[in-house]
């Protein structure tokens, strides 16, 4: 139930926008980059919650993909004040921006534990149980990634 709690925000669907299409420059590129990883999040959340069979390729590659985009890599993408519109980036983050890219640290660290993990105890081709994705590696790690992309989408993105 947690794990599904944790993801159900990541994988919600937005407001109507046409921000993407709006941006320009470093917003674009960090728009569309932060929709790479929801679309992440939105493939492997129904294998967490039960819902469709578990595949363990499709977690691993999950997890490659979290690492590539995280860490000093989507630091990167947060030049100081680039606050464009329609960026919905917070002042905030370069304000603190120690806590910010440990954030982005822990996420790498996480995508890599996923990727790693994704293999670990988890019976392929099958529709996980509560009771199993308790004790799956991978889906206490995918929980601590929503929690993580959650905690940071408080601090550091404008409230829809």
């Amino acid at each position: 139930m947690a794990v599904a709690l944790a993801a159900a925000a990541i994988v919600s669907d937005d407001p109507p926008s046409l921000a993407h299409s709006e941006a320009k420059g470093i917003v674009k590129e960090r728009m569309d980059v932060m929709q790479e990883l929801k679309d992440t999040m939105k493939r492997v959340t129904p294998m967490f919650k039960g819902e469709v069979p578990y595949e363990k390729a499709v977690v691993k590659a999950a997890g490659k993909h979290i690492h590539a985009h995280a860490g000093a890599d989507m630091t990167a993408l947060f030049p100081k004040d680039s606050l464009q519109h329609p960026s919905d980036a917070l002042p905030v983050i370069w304000e603190d921006w120690p806590d910010f890219t440990s954030r982005a640290k822990d996420l790498k660290s996480l995508g890599k534990e996923l990727a790693k993990n994704a293999g670990k105890g988890a019976p392929e081709g099958i529709r996980l149980s509560a009771e199993v994705a308790r004790v799956v590696p991978a889906a206490d790690t995918f929980k601590k990634i929503a929690k993580t992309c959650n905690a940071c989408h408080e601090t550091y993105r404008k409230p829809w």
